[in-house]
């Protein structure tokens, strides 16, 4: 395989895990009853390990893009909290939330879900962007060590690699967290899909 393959691939492969993960530890745990923030945060960052060192490696590279995806989920769980708080946002918004809340028996914190689902879409997001602005900054560092840390960030704004092994996770996550209710509901309708 080239290295494209090898990369593609790997990323196959981690979104199969990614995958596994949500149908197996996030939806299950907050159907049980468990705090949707919390579970969500912690998946979160276990696709994150997943996606990103399985697909990119351990190096320095992944472990800034790591970082970085570790503060943006905690600013986005500080700024979807207070703008769910503030603006009373119940989560009951749809026929499948209303149907999950009663499936459910009103065991889950529909508020937080909210937040949970948003925080599954940033990933998706988040893991793409660190990845290839770690990847730019790490290449034009090579090209031209002696640039200045204003000359890089102005560079690496423009330029995009290793955005094919982040992309494959972008779209799955961010869906699967705008349509979490939805896939709760699957988890406890009677009815077939």
């Amino acid at each position: 395989l080239s290295l494209f393959g090898f990369k593609g691939l790997k990323s196959l492969m981690s979104l199969a895990v990614s995958m596994l993960i949500i149908f197996f530890v996030l939806i299950p745990l907050t159907l049980q009853g468990y705090n949707p923030l919390l579970v969500a945060t912690l998946v979160s960052l276990a696709l994150l390990f997943v996606v990103m060192f399985f697909t990119h490696g351990y190096n320095r590279n992944t472990l800034s893009a790591m970082l970085g995806c570790f503060i943006s989920i905690v600013v986005t769980i500080f700024i979807a909290y207070f703008s769910i708080v503030k603006n009373r946002i119940t989560g009951i918004s749809s026929e499948e939330s209303a149907a999950l809340f009663y499936n459910a028996g009103g065991a889950i914190n529909f508020e937080l879900l909210v937040i949970a689902s948003i925080i599954i879409g940033v990933i998706g997001i988040v893991d793409d962007s660190a990845i290839t602005q770690a990847g730019v900054v790490s290449e034009l560092k090579k090209a031209n060590p002696n640039l200045s840390l204003r000359e890089y960030y102005t560079r690496a704004m423009r330029v995009g690699r290793d955005h094919a092994g982040a992309m494959i996770n972008t779209l799955v996550l961010a869906y699967t967290g705008s349509s979490l209710s939805l896939l709760l509901l699957f988890q406890t309708s009677t009815a077939p899909v």
